[in-house]
């Protein structure tokens, strides 16, 4: 399973368990490595699998990168509406279809 559970013992002895998911910024495409700590194994592993099904539902804009390669005037106007509906500036509309056209090549 996707997802990293580390055991971490503080200085004072306390026992806690590090959660590191690898997902991508959906904007820019950059790799992240976000991380929680958990005091129990079992909560960090109940945590990862939500954390997995959350990050998987997230909209994607490689769906935007494949509309583009088709062409036309519907894609251009799709990207548009969706750069609308996530407050993207032109400078990161940008970057995301660059970081796309790089995934998708």
């Amino acid at each position: 399973m996707p997802g990293t559970i580390r055991k971490h013992i503080a200085k004072d002895g306390t026992i806690s368990w590090r959660l590191r998911v690898e997902e991508r910024d959906p904007v820019t495409g950059k790799r992240r490595q976000p991380h929680r700590t958990y005091a129990t194994r079992k909560e960090a592993e109940a945590a990862r699998a939500a954390w997995l099904v959350e990050r998987d539902q997230r909209p994607r804009a490689v769906p935007l990168a494949l509309m583009m390669a088709a062409g036309g005037v519907a894609a251009v106007q799709a990207l548009l509406r969706w750069s609308d509906e996530h407050n993207l500036s032109l400078g990161q509309l940008i970057r995301a279809v660059d970081a796309l056209a790089v995934e998708t090549a």
